[in-house]
């Protein structure tokens, strides 16, 4: 039994991360393989205490110390270049927000929390990437890889699938969100790619996809042109700078000044107006796409308090929190690329 391990032994059975994969994802199909709850391989694996209500921190999706790393990497019998692979701290030198020299903050916890430019417990995914590789019997049994790019605002779309990303469940209608770093840990028989809010459960993986919206071919083709130049400027075999307004600058300064545009933006946006689904407000800012129709001016936005605040301190996230819905992004991307135009060298 598993339970009878310590934390210092490997697990009995592991699993190979999957391309982009994220620890919560790896953990969720590995305690899925394992027949046991995400509580207990967390615990194997040296992520959590003993108690039961020892949570995993969110700044482990960040950073791990070298401890944890190891203990991480000898439980899982993966090497420490493929355990830290897992993680969003890799990402740091491509994306800014990630860097702490950029946001000005000290550690991963403080990079991760109040970051609205990270997605900690907000879970954006492609339906036929969780489906996994029809090939691959591990991915079938387990499901697909839960990407760490999907956790970046700038990652709107699926290029393998031609597809925007999806933000809220089918079954319950709400955003795909946990507390902490992942949800309903004490429990064995999830699925890694089902619904994890209470009472819902529903299979978010869908090998045919679930209904995109209406794109007619030139609103697809600048989608698909902005998210490859994104997916460019992220890769990690990418030239370290871009040419922006004829000065060459490294490309995690780009995604900074990505975050200023788009800030600017949603702050010269109207307030949103009541809409009938939760968390969804209409935008206007994809009409600022070519080809944009009127049917998908209903966008998911991230929710904008409206009630006054109690403090004359400023606020701790001086940033607006950037839209879950693809298209306000994309949009904003869009607005980006028209104010400072740039080059590859």
């Amino acid at each position: 039994m598993i339970r009878d391990l310590t934390p210092s032994q490997p697990l009995p059975r592991s699993l190979s991360p999957l391309p982009d994969e994220i620890l919560p994802g790896y953990l969720m199909r590995l305690a899925h393989r394992a027949g046991t709850t995400v509580d207990e391989i967390a615990h194997r694996t040296g992520l959590r205490g003993p108690r039961v209500r020892n949570p995993m921190l969110l700044s482990y999706l960040h950073t791990l110390d070298e401890t944890r790393l190891q203990a991480l990497a000898e439980a899982t019998r993966l090497t420490p270049v493929e355990a830290r692979s897992l993680l969003l701290g890799p990402l740091a030198a491509r994306y800014g927000p990630l860097d702490p020299h950029y946001t000005r903050r000290a550690t991963p916890m403080r990079v991760i929390n109040n970051n609205p430019w990270v997605w900690t417990t907000t879970w954006r995914y492609c339906p036929q990437c969780l489906a996994g590789d029809p090939d691959d019997a591990i991915q079938q049994l387990h499901g697909g890889a839960w990407r760490r790019h999907w956790r970046l605002p700038p990652v709107f779309s699926c290029l393998t699938h031609r597809r925007l990303l999806r933000h809220l469940c089918p079954g319950c209608r709400t955003l795909v969100a946990t507390a902490e770093m992942i949800d309903r840990t004490d429990e064995d028989d999830l699925h890694p790619i089902q619904c994890r809010r209470r009472g819902c459960g529903t299979q978010l993986a869908d090998p045919q996809g679930h209904a995109e919206p209406d794109l007619d071919a030139s609103t697809r083709r600048v989608l698909d042109r902005l998210q490859r130049r994104f997916a460019r400027l992220l890769s990690p075999s990418a030239l370290p700078t871009v040419r922006s307004t004829g000065w060459p600058i490294p490309a995690a300064q780009y995604f900074m000044d990505l975050r200023t545009v788009t800030a600017l933006t949603l702050l010269s946006c109207p307030p949103p107006a009541p809409c009938a689904r939760r968390h969804c407000s209409p935008r206007s800012s994809t009409s600022k796409l070519p080809g944009a129709s009127t049917s998908t001016s209903g966008c998911c936005a991230a929710p904008r308090s409206t009630a006054p605040r109690r403090s004359c301190a400023p606020p701790s996230t001086p940033w607006p929190e950037p839209p879950y819905c693809t298209w306000p992004i994309a949009s904003c991307a869009w607005t980006r690329h028209g104010l400072v135009p740039h080059s590859h060298p």
